[in-house]
């Protein structure tokens, strides 16, 4: 059930996600079940490795002063709690998670600041980061391996193998 959900639903947070469970399911308590799922989900999380080269253009940007944010669809507790487990806070002028929805982050952040639009890039792996961007009207950079590579190459940033 929770495969053909993800698989159905790839973007949704993990309260909308359990709902979807759950409605398939009977006599289950939505609480008990978001809050396994946090744990499961908050353990691998903390000893997943980075993507290559991430952790090198993380540095690089933070070198150059360009300010980062954070935005995800992982409860704010939580998503804190990774941050400061993988030693990631450096990285990060602001943090947002749930129950901020990404386009809404965004719009904080355009409002907040000085820069026009074209200042910005929303760099993420899923449609409701590129999603965020379009409404917002701020170019979208696909996150991948190859396009992590490409980017470390482009920027010449050197990554110990």
């Amino acid at each position: 059930v929770i495969d053909n959900v993800l698989s159905d639903y790839p973007e949704l947070n993990r309260y909308d996600t359990i709902d979807k469970v759950i409605a398939s399911l009977t006599n289950i308590n939505r609480e008990d079940v978001v809050s396994r799922y946090s744990e499961i989900v908050l353990v691998n999380i903390k000893i997943a490795k980075e993507l290559k080269y991430s952790i090198e253009i993380m540095d690089y940007l933070l070198n150059k002063n360009v300010m980062i944010y954070l935005s995800s669809n992982t409860p704010l507790d939580i998503l804190k709690e990774i941050i400061k487990c993988r030693g990631w806070n450096k990285y990060f002028n602001e943090i947002y998670g749930y129950p901020s929805k990404k386009d809404d982050s965004l719009k904080n952040i355009i409002k907040n600041n000085q820069f026009s639009n074209e200042e910005y890039l929303v760099v993420g792996d899923g449609k409701g980061d590129e999603s965020s961007a379009n409404i917002n009207g701020v170019d979208f950079f696909k996150v991948n391996k190859k396009s992590l590579k490409d980017l470390a190459d482009f920027l010449n940033i050197e990554v110990s193998t």
